[in-house]
């Protein structure tokens, strides 16, 4: 017992804490020499008093406290606190308590161990004061980047705009490749500080949302029309999948960056697949009468991503691929952007990935529910527009959008379908030739699932075709279909015919008969001199869009914009042997041509139209030859007509 006690005594001495004893009134009678250190009394100074000498006065009923607790046999855990030297100075100090007994075991007094931590409370400041700076310059760079982006933006605004002027004017096939080039980096450059701008905003806390009510059904649509070229030119098929059971939803939120993040996880999608398809469904997962929240999902047929990389693609300035010598660019900052941008939404992005077999990224926003109409107001249509070539999709998106009627769209027949199965439309505007499943065939669906409804519901369906001739018109009659609408379209009919069904007036009322729908097609030159077109006039095609020259320009644009994808496709079409392919190209083309009455090149498209489906590659090959060349005089005289139409201080 006698060798314990000498232990614990030389404990008690060598400890660099201090250890303090005191009676149950708080009297000192222990002070070890890591007492006498740490607070500066020599132990003969402090024994004899009280304890609350340690404390600032504002902390002596803490001596009480723990003196209480060890008279009711209790310890005091350690805790946080300030004490006084002998020189004044305080300290911050931790300390803990617990009862001293007697050998028989009675309570006679308290001790505590007691230990100064300003190194430790010194470390933790100075770690505070690092981070506050940091966090300081992490906003200034924020501030930064977001400053030079938004100056970046006006001079990248003027090439792209420059550019895009200088590509309408006269040029040569090889001035014009070079420009649509510099045209597409530029286009590139502009996402690429668009998103370092809005990354910035996030981080520096400067991004607001604007609100404002939209229906996801067309914001979606928006998303699908604006990617349409970029499939097309890949191979790819980009569609929208809407929900079975939907209504007309309305919504209220921040439209615009919820299409950013869609478009920027769709730009992902098409970046990484090279053949398949891509994309965009939604559907409501839960609401009630205030709010809901609507799940996207964005679906590819890519390269996917392994396990080990999907934490790593979410991340800022990162690539799942980071070599040199990857086969797709990017900054590594466009899905980092969407993330945060769905955080603003109440959401999480969500990744599901395979290697070789795709990926499908998913989040869900928290929107809140606005007023649903329940009707057009005036002559506004809900418009299924079933369109293979985007250059039409734009020419009717540019007309019926401007007058207020809403716009769903699909890219073929089978589309088309589960379109009409999942909303109520006033009219269907129907392309006839189309891949997968033409818009004969889908017409005859649709009216079977009329049949099958039994409601005595039968919606518009009109045709828009190239093929103007009475027995194509009676085909078109003849699968279901109430109208009859001649490509190129004159849009005082488009107008007319969409009107009447918003109105729920019959669209069978035909303004024109088929002898004149045939004569109309009689009228146009269909002969070619030399491989190229007779000489263009596109005063007829002013007739059909009411003199709307601004109009006119537009669709020129989105000739001189498609057509050499188109021919390049068919170029890739015939290397290949994919004549379905080949027969599509040609399909689009004559499309394009059609609305500036241009019968030669509609004639040679039509040609190859016909023949890519005998698969004769010694034939097809000239034919393909003078079909690009009569598309690019045909591009030139185009542009001719803009040059003299253009007003001379543009």
């Amino acid at each position: 017992m006698h060798g314990d006690t000498e232990l614990l005594s030389a404990v008690v001495k060598g400890c660099r804490d201090a250890i303090i004893v005191c009676t149950n009134d708080g009297e000192i009678v222990t002070w070890n020499p890591g007492a006498e250190s740490v607070y500066g009394w020599e132990a003969d100074e402090a024994i004899g008093n009280h304890a609350s000498i340690t404390a600032p006065p504002e902390r002596r009923e803490e001596i009480d406290i723990i003196a209480g607790a060890a008279r009711r046999d209790e310890s005091t855990p350690a805790y946080d606190t300030v004490r006084v030297r002998a020189s004044g100075e305080a300290f911050p100090a931790s300390i803990v308590g617990f009862p001293v007994k007697s050998p028989g075991g009675e309570i006679v007094g308290f001790a505590t161990i007691e230990r100064d931590v300003s190194d430790r409370v010194n470390t933790a400041d100075a770690l505070r004061k690092a981070l506050a700076d940091a966090q300081l310059a992490n906003n200034a760079k924020s501030r930064f980047l977001a400053n030079i982006s938004h100056e970046l933006r006006t001079p990248l605004n003027a090439i792209v705009g420059m550019t895009s002027l200088a590509i309408e004017e006269e040029l040569s096939p090889l001035v014009r490749d070079y420009l649509e080039t510099s045209r597409d980096a530029a286009d590139t450059l502009s996402m690429l500080v668009n998103n370092v701008l809005d990354y910035s905003k996030i981080e520096s806390g400067e991004l607001e949302l604007d609100v404002a009510t939209f229906a996801p059904d067309e914001l979606v649509a928006s998303v699908v029309r604006a990617y349409d070229p970029v499939a097309l030119q890949k191979g790819i098929t980009l569609r929208k999948i809407a929900p079975a059971d939907r209504g007309p939803l309305i919504v209220s939120g921040d439209a615009v960056r919820l299409r950013q993040a869609l478009s920027n996880l769709v730009d992902n999608a098409l970046k990484f697949t090279d053949k398949g398809e891509v994309s965009i469904e939604f559907k409501v997962s839960s609401a009630d009468d205030r709010n809901c929240e609507i799940e996207f999902r964005v679906h590819d047929t890519g390269v996917g991503v392994s396990d080990s990389n999907l934490a790593m693609i979410l991340a800022p300035f990162t690539q799942a691929d980071g070599s040199s010598t990857r086969r797709h660019g990017g900054a590594g900052l466009g899905l980092a952007v969407t993330r945060r941008l769905i955080h603003s939404f109440g959401g999480e992005l969500s990744v599901e990935s395979e290697p070789g077999q795709g990926s499908c990224f998913s989040f869900i926003a928290k929107l809140a529910r606005a007023e649903t109409p329940t009707t057009f107001d005036g002559a506004k249509a809900r418009v299924l527009v079933v369109e293979d070539t985007p250059a039409n999709r734009k020419l009717l998106d540019r007309v019926l959008s401007k007058k207020g009627h809403f716009l769903v769209y699909a890219h073929n027949g089978a589309e088309a379908i589960r379109e009409y199965q999942a909303a109520e439309f006033d009219i269907v505007l129907m392309d006839v030739q189309m891949p997968i499943m033409d818009g004969l065939e889908a017409t005859r669906e649709i009216r079977a699932i009329e049949r099958e409804r039994g409601d005595g519901k039968v919606v518009p369906i009109v045709a828009m075709t190239a093929h103007g001739m009475r027995a194509d018109r009676q085909q078109c009659l003849q699968a279901g279909m109430t109208d009859y609408l001649s490509k190129p379209i004159d849009l005082g009919r488009l107008t007319a015919v969409v009107e009447q069904a918003a109105q729920g007036l019959s669209g069978s009322e035909e303004k024109r008969s088929a002898q004149e729908e045939t004569s109309a097609m009689a009228d146009k030159p269909t002969s070619v001199q030399n491989g190229k077109p007779e000489p263009i006039d596109l005063r007829k095609a002013l007739d059909r869009l009411r003199g709307d020259e601004a109009l006119l320009a537009d669709i020129i644009g989105f000739y001189q914009r498609d057509h050499l994808d188109l021919c390049k496709q068919a170029d890739a079409a015939l290397e290949q042997g994919d004549w379905n392919a080949l027969s599509r190209a040609a399909h689009s083309l004559k499309g394009l041509a059609s609305n500036f009455d241009a019968q030669g090149v509609v004639d040679l498209a039509a040609d190859l139209e016909s023949s890519s489906l005998k698969g004769d590659r010694e034939s097809l090959t000239p034919q393909l030859r003078e079909l690009q060349q009569a598309a690019v005089v045909l591009s030139e005289r185009l542009n001719g007509w803009l040059a003299e139409h253009r007003a001379p201080d543009a």
